[in-house]
């Protein structure tokens, strides 16, 4: 393969064309038609954009200043005198006035007991508790563990005030049969 390309290589440098002699230069050659002509042809002395009354001449399109062929500001883009790489800040800015809402209304825990069923002696009802391995008797006016107050028993409901906050909280215990 490297064989390959070494005589491919020495075959373009074998095969090339003399270089043309050092006097000759060869120059583009310019289009002839008019819409080329008449975009180019200025007056000499016209070269800073001002328009001046005269014969014109065909002008090389190299020479004609940058501002002329080409706007310094285009459309859409930003004014002359904002600064394109002015600093920024990510910092949020500062709220003139902090809304403050009130802090929810603290509630009270989820009831922890659970019903094991209910007796009516005939004056009142009472309903057996249970929490974890602990059996409680509830009876109205009743104080459960130091944070439950029975308030109200109405079968299929048992009310019960949460001590800490005074807010009631029911339990079902069932039907009256």
């Amino acid at each position: 393969m490297l064989l390959i390309a070494l005589a491919a290589s020495g075959w373009l440098v074998a095969t090339d064309e003399p270089p043309a002699p050092a006097g000759e230069i060869s120059m583009p050659t310019r289009p002839t038609h008019r819409t080329w002509q008449a975009a180019t042809a200025v007056r000499p002395d016209a070269m800073d954009g001002r328009a001046v009354d005269g014969p014109l001449q065909e002008v090389d399109p190299h020479l004609i200043p940058r501002e002329t062929l080409y706007p310094t500001r285009l459309p859409g883009s930003a004014p002359a005198g904002r600064d394109l790489f002015a600093a920024r800040s990510w910092s949020r800015p500062v709220a003139t006035q902090a809304i403050v809402s009130p802090p929810p209304a603290p509630a009270p825990p989820a009831l922890p007991y659970t019903v094991l069923g209910k007796q009516f002696d005939g004056e009142q009802w009472a309903v057996f508790l249970s929490r974890g391995d602990l059996t409680l008797l509830a009876r109205p006016g009743t104080i459960l563990e130091g944070t439950y107050q029975v308030v109200e028993i109405a079968p299929p409901r048992l009310v019960l005030s949460y001590l800490p906050l005074g807010q009631p909280q029911e339990l079902a215990i069932g039907d009256a049969r």
